[in-house]
């Protein structure tokens, strides 16, 4: 089968955490029936990055995230890495809570975004024309900011009413006014603090500039009651124990893409490097691992599997 995932950048072998996490899986699992297609097409199938295709006949196995892991679970014996209730459940918890900020880091962040995702978007996809390589990037931030929007279920428009604004000016982070420009709120300060976040970590956030203090500060409130959970879940090597397990795959994907690439506010790598010892030698010890999913085996992109302009347009209009 074929693995059409998303191409690697720099620092990573794949730009989207999904698409990293089924490479791990692949290389966890020592799949050797399965070739990585580093897609030049991502808006080639119905659902998004990662997608199995029959390598014979290019036909769709299993469309998005989770029929993929569980479809690649299928073709493995490693009992560890079989999809048991604690292990969805685990999987599952993580992806959710993870993934707002994995897309606000990668694609919201304005310094992270002209550093990194922008220059890769222009590599990964160069044979694009230039109008179209020039808009990817910017749909790319709007999804980001209509899933985390999504995922909250709260409105990202400001209030109408006087009142209500100056409230929700001054109230406790989180609040959805992150994708507002607005400079440092002494109240939000006391917030992080009041939240266990060390105060080496929240006066950094001071630090950002208006286009990003807010969404900062509200990513660190989710990573406060998301990592003291992988904390303590972490009780060997893995999530699972002593062999690796799906929610690993998750979990090291979501986090490799929040803190492996240089950064320039680097608050993921640094609440976790003050606060979660567990997790900070769990990422440490498999850092090499990433080198290691280049060896997959892999082949060049179809022919029918080359981008347009007009690919790009018939996907982002819902037709």
């Amino acid at each position: 089968m074929d693995l059409h995932v998303w191409a690697a950048t720099s620092a990573l072998p794949s730009l989207d955490a999904d698409c990293l996490a089924a490479l791990l899986f692949v290389h966890f699992a020592a799949l050797t029936n399965i070739t990585v297609v580093p897609s030049s097409n991502p808006f080639r199938f119905a659902t998004a990055l990662p997608v199995l295709t029959d390598s014979t006949t290019g036909v769709p196995v299993a469309l998005g995230h989770v029929q993929v892991l569980r479809t690649l679970a299928s073709k493995t014996t490693e009992s560890a890495l079989s999809f048991s209730a604690r292990q969805t459940a685990l999987a599952s918890f993580a992806k959710n809570a993870l993934l707002p900020v994995s897309l606000y880091v990668q694609r919201v962040h304005s310094q992270h975004y002209y550093s990194i995702l922008r220059p890769a978007i222009f590599s990964i996809f160069a044979t694009l024309p230039l109008p179209v390589r020039y808009m990817l990037p910017f749909l790319l931030i709007a999804d980001a900011k209509y899933r985390i929007s999504e995922i909250y279920d709260a409105d990202a428009a400001p209030p109408t009413d006087p009142k209500a604004a100056a409230t929700a000016a001054t109230s406790a982070v989180p609040g959805f006014s992150f994708f507002q420009k607005r400079t440092p709120n002494p109240r939000h300060m006391v917030a992080l603090t009041d939240a266990g976040i060390p105060t080496s970590v929240v006066n950094a956030v001071t630090s950002v500039g208006g286009d990003d203090y807010a969404g900062v500060a509200c990513m660190l409130h989710v990573l406060s009651t998301t990592l003291p959970v992988l904390e303590a879940a972490l009780e060997g090597s893995y999530l699972g124990g002593d062999a690796p397990s799906p929610a690993d795959v998750v979990v090291m994907a979501q986090l490799y893409v929040q803190t492996r690439e240089a950064y320039a506010v680097p608050f993921v790598a640094d609440y976790i490097a003050t606060s979660f010892p567990r997790i900070k030698a769990y990422l440490d010890r498999h850092s090499a691992t990433l080198a290691e999913l280049s060896m997959l085996p892999s082949r060049g992109a179809r022919d029918d599997e080359t981008i347009s302009a007009r690919s790009i347009l018939l996907h982002y209009s819902g037709f």
